[in-house]
C-alpha cells in the first residue's frame, strides 16, 4: 500500500467529532494504522480525513500572518506549529501505531504557524470569564439594585457584557440546550437541620424552610429575609451542606408532589469538540453556549468561605437566583427553583426551590389555601463527629484542585 493509499479507522480517535466523520465517510475495510481489518466499510482516506481536521481548525485559529503583528522578527502574540497545536487541543491517539498517525496529519495538514482568531480580542472563554467577573464587582462593590445598564467605560468592558446582559445571556442560552426541565413527581429531596440538646426534630414545619422571622442568615441563592427550600440529592450530600461543627443532625426526606420546572445547571452537555459539526438546524453556536454555561456553572457552585464577608460573596448568586425567578419559560411557565452542582460533594447535586413554609407538608392532605407540594416521608438521625467533617473539608478541597 502506498502512502497516498493509507486509510484510518474511528478506533484510532478519542475524539467524538472526529470518530463520527470517519464514521458518515468510510470507505475501506482495513485499518493502515493499528492494523485493524473490519467486515464493513470502517475507515477513511488519511487525506480526507486531514482535510477536514484543517477545516474544522480553521474555524477558531488561522496564519499568523492574518493575525499577528512582528516586532524586531518575532510576532507579537500566542503561536503554536501544527505539532503543538494539535497537542493544545487535545487530539488523543489512544492505539499503537499513533505516533505514525500523528506524523502523517501533521505532514498533510497546512505548513505553518498557527494563532487564534482575533488574538487580540477575547475568546468564547474569556468573555465569560471577564464577564462574571465584572458582574461580580458590580454586584458586590457598586450596585446591588439598579444595575441592567450599568457601565464602567473601560476598553476591556467594550468586549463584555453589561451585568444585565450576563443574567439574560444565562437565561437564553439555557433555554437553548434544554437546561429548563420539569423535576418529576417523587423526586427526593433532603434536608439537614442540626439538633439542639433537648430538641427533637420531627415535623415538616421543624425541618423544611424557616418562619420569615427566622430566616436571618445570607444563603448561597438567597438573603437574609427571602425564605427558600433547599434540599440535595441524598442524605450525605445535605449534611456536607450543612454540618460546621459535631453534633446531632437530623435530615428529613421530602418528595415533590407536582411537576416543578427548573433550571438545571448540574446538567450540562459536555462542551463539543472543535471537530464536532453542529446540525444545520440548530440557530445558535453550542461550543460557544455550552462555554459560557460552563463556567458560569462553575462559578455558581465554587466553595465560599463561611466568614464575616459570606453575606457579599453570595450577593452575585443571589441576584442570578431572584433574575431566574422573575422570567418566564417560552411556554409562559415560571420556573420553581434551580438544580447546581453541590459544592461539598463532586458528582452530586443541590436544589434551591422558590418555596416557604406553606408549601411544605405531612399528611397527604391538600390546602387549597395554600395547595402545598412537597411532602416529608420520613426523617434519619446523624451523628457528625469533628473527624467525619474534616474528612468532608478535605475531599472538597481535593475535589476542587483536580478541577
Amino acid at each position: 500500500m502506498s502512502i497516498d493509499d493509507q486509510f484510518v479507522c474511528a478506533e484510532c480517535f478519542d475524539d467524538i467529532g472526529i470518530r463520527q466523520f470517519i464514521k458518515d465517510n468510510a470507505v475501506s475495510t482495513d485499518c493502515s494504522f493499528c492494523d485493524k481489518q473490519y467486515e464493513d466499510r470502517s475507515a477513511i482516506s488519511i487525506d480526507k480525513l486531514t482535510e477536514y481536521i484543517g477545516d474544522r481548525l480553521y474555524e477558531e485559529y488561522d496564519m499568523v500572518e492574518n493575525w499577528l503583528g512582528r516586532i524586531d522578527g518575532e510576532w507579537v502574540g500566542k503561536y503554536w506549529d501544527t505539532w503543538d497545536l494539535l497537542d493544545k487541543i487535545g487530539l488523543d491517539l489512544p492505539n499503537q501505531g499513533s505516533d505514525q498517525l500523528l506524523q502523517e496529519l501533521i505532514h498533510r495538514l497546512p505548513d505553518h504557524l498557527w494563532c487564534e482568531r482575533d488574538p487580540y480580542g477575547l475568546n468564547d472563554v474569556q468573555v465569560a470569564q471577564f464577564s462574571w467577573s465584572r458582574f461580580c464587582h458590580v454586584i458586590q462593590h457598586e450596585r446591588r439594585f439598579f444595575f441592567s445598564s450599568h457601565t464602567d467605560g473601560s476598553e476591556e468592558a467594550d468586549q463584555t457584557l453589561l451585568p444585565g446582559q450576563v443574567l439574560e445571556r444565562i437565561f437564553n442560552y439555557a433555554e437553548q440546550v434544554g437546561l429548563v426541565r420539569s423535576l418529576e413527581v417523587g423526586t427526593n429531596l433532603y434536608r439537614a437541620r442540626y439538633q439542639h440538646s433537648g430538641q427533637n426534630l420531627q415535623t415538616a414545619q421543624d425541618l423544611g424552610p424557616p418562619p420569615i422571622e427566622l430566616a436571618k442568615q445570607s444563603n448561597r441563592m438567597s438573603p437574609a429575609g427571602i425564605v427558600m427550600f433547599y434540599g440535595s440529592d441524598n442524605p450525605e450530600t445535605a449534611l456536607r451542606e450543612t454540618a460546621n461543627s459535631s453534633g446531632t443532625y437530623v435530615v428529613g426526606r421530602f418528595v415533590t408532589h407536582r411537576h416543578a420546572t427548573v433550571l438545571d445547571l448540574a446538567g450540562l452537555p459536555d462542551i463539543p469538540s472543535l471537530f464536532e459539526v453542529p446540525p444545520e438546524s440548530l440557530e445558535y453556536k453550542p461550543r460557544r453556549v455550552l462555554r459560557f454555561l460552563h463556567h458560569i456553572s462553575e462559578e455558581i457552585s465554587k466553595p465560599i468561605k463561611r466568614d464575616d464577608r459570606m453575606h457579599i460573596s453570595y450577593a452575585p448568586t443571589q441576584v442570578v437566583t431572584e433574575y431566574i425567578r422573575s422570567r418566564l419559560t417560552q411556554n409562559g411557565t415560571p420556573l420553581d427553583g434551580i438544580v447546581f452542582s453541590s459544592a461539598v460533594h463532586g458528582g452530586h447535586v443541590s436544589y434551591v426551590l422558590f418555596a416557604t413554609r406553606n408549601d411544605v407538608f405531612e399528611e397527604p392532605i391538600r390546602d387549597t389555601e395554600n395547595d402545598p407540594w412537597i411532602q416529608l416521608i420520613d426523617r434519619s438521625t446523624h451523628l457528625c463527629t469533628q473527624e467525619k467533617i474534616d474528612a468532608w473539608r478535605h475531599d472538597s478541597m481535593v475535589q476542587e484542585e483536580l478541577e
